[in-house]
């Protein structure tokens, strides 16, 4: 008759020479044991590296700074694209003028392979554009260069949470520090599409950027709970995130910074305009009319 090897496991008390307890298994027990461990440790640390911020410190991953950097070269690159393709739909233009053998306009393959220009590039501002360009580039209160064609465009931006107030003294702040209400909820501050949601450990939160019209970009930073995904659309004023929780306060802050064409902007400008300046300008420019 063949007996199975055993193994035994004793905990002893060496201080006082007692034995507490001893295991006796088989040793195809013990390794049984011994591989549920290693599956359910490898699976934990699994668990906690991808679902926590410390994927961040894994060899390949990109640093916070390295994910700012290539985040500002794309939105860079955006503009460029942009930028390229206004200049060669004008070189295509003035290359289909030029030709002396091109066909007639109405000839209907002329029309499907023509590339024109965009409607906003043709016409040019009308005299009440320009009295009002005119009369805010006199008083130089806040950043006209952006306000002119928000209004010649009919794009309009909007608080990223009801009562948030600026907290910068300087208006022309390209990062803008906005305090909301304690676990206020974040809405997007212009229509759009939401391109990125990431967590940033610089700042203790999720940061969320959005696509606008017109080459605009918005984000917004320091969000404790997002609400949407990358691809998603979104309306203005539309529940993006919740703010992240400040212990202690009862107010949150968050940042805020808007980009067009590559170029950061002062979104402090954007929001909060001088209501007395466009006052006084729209008032003086009625003025000149009559």
């Amino acid at each position: 008759m063949r007996l199975d090897r055993h193994y035994s496991i004793s905990l002893s008390d060496m201080s006082r020479l007692e034995h507490l307890a001893e295991v006796r298994r088989p040793l195809w027990v013990i390794l049984l044991w011994c591989l549920i461990g290693a599956v359910a440790a490898i699976f934990i640390a699994g668990a906690i590296i991808f679902i926590t911020p410390l994927k961040t410190l894994l060899p390949g991953y990109m640093g916070e700074d390295q994910r700012k950097s290539s985040v500002e070269a794309l939105i860079r690159l955006d503009s460029l694209s942009a930028a390229y393709s206004a200049r060669q739909q004008w070189i295509d233009n003035v290359l289909t003028v030029l030709d002396t053998d091109r066909e007639p306009s109405d000839s209907l393959r002329l029309i499907v392979n023509a590339n024109p220009m965009t409607t906003d590039s043709l016409i040019g501002p009308s005299k009440e554009e320009s009295r009002f360009v005119a009369k805010m580039q006199q008083r130089e209160k806040f950043n006209i260069s952006i306000l002119a064609p928000l209004a010649a465009e009919g794009l309009q931006f909007s608080t990223p949470a009801p009562g948030a107030i600026f907290l910068d003294s300087n208006r022309t702040a390209r990062k803008a520090r906005v305090a909301v209400g304690k676990g206020a909820t974040l809405g997007a501050v212009a229509d759009g599409i939401v391109i990125d949601v990431q967590y940033s450990p610089a700042e203790g939160g999720y940061s969320l950027i959005v696509q606008h019209s017109k080459g605009f970009l918005s984000r917004i930073g320091r969000i404790g709970r997002p609400l949407v995904k990358p691809g998603e659309k979104v309306d203005v004023g539309q529940a993006v995130g919740i703010a992240l929780d400040a212990t202690g306060r009862e107010t949150a802050i968050i940042s805020l910074e808007i980009w067009r064409n590559g170029q950061a902007l002062a979104p402090r400008t954007l929001i909060e305009p001088n209501a007395d300046d466009l006052r006084n300008a729209l008032t003086a420019s009625d003025d000149e009319d009559k």
